[in-house]
């Protein structure tokens, strides 16, 4: 029985870590999309300005 909830323990500790890794991977992702979006709204944004402006 101790053998057995050792390994259903390891088995989820192992899933732990590779949906931490997931969850990581995406928050990076998130990161890097959410600066290229900030950037082209503000170029866009600037674009606009000039053509205003004009």
């Amino acid at each position: 029985m101790l053998e057995e909830t050792k390994k259903e323990l390891a088995c989820a500790k192992c899933e732990h870590e590779a949906i931490k890794l997931k969850l990581d991977s995406y928050s990076n992702s998130r990161y890097v999309l959410d600066h290229i979006i900030d950037i082209q709204r503000k170029k866009e944004m600037s674009s606009i300005n000039r053509v205003l402006l004009q």
